[in-house]
């Protein structure tokens, strides 16, 4: 009786919520620019790459046996983890500063639960974070 009376509150106050916030909302809305090249791996592992501390055993691929979103994925496997580990990514210039950006990846995993941490990290000395998020926990129960 309790969640159907919760469940039913949340569907009102949707009803009530949501048409106001379309009403108040920007006609058109922009689509957001993706920073990063080839972000679907459509074009294999071009822009990419894997770093590897010390005798940390990784390998990187990229397949079309399983996909978030297009025909590909990129496969991350890793064995033995040394010092800092693996670091994946791409190097590409900072948008203009004052803007907020949003760093969002598409992942799962292969061998039950996996905790990682995305972070952007300046290219160069002092090697420091721009953004980090807390740990993730990624699970093979989808994308």
């Amino acid at each position: 009786m309790f969640s159907v009376a919760i469940r039913m509150l949340v569907i009102a106050w949707l009803l009530v919520v949501v048409p106001c916030a379309v009403a108040q909302s920007p006609a058109t809305p922009r689509t957001p620019t993706n920073l990063f090249g080839n972000a679907g791996f459509e074009d294999g592992r071009e822009m990419w790459r894997m770093d590897r501390a010390g005798k940390t055993a990784a390998e990187f691929t990229v397949d079309d046996q399983d996909a978030g979103s297009g025909r590909r994925s990129a496969r991350i496997s890793i064995g033995t983890v040394a010092e800092w580990g693996v670091q994946f990514g791409q190097s590409f210039e900072a948008g203009p500063p004052g803007q907020t950006y949003t760093f969002a990846v598409l992942a799962k995993s292969t061998q039950g639960p996996v905790t990682v941490r995305l972070e952007v990290e300046r290219r160069a000395q002092p090697w420091d974070r721009a953004g980090a998020s807390p740990p993730l926990t990624v699970t093979s129960e989808g994308w």
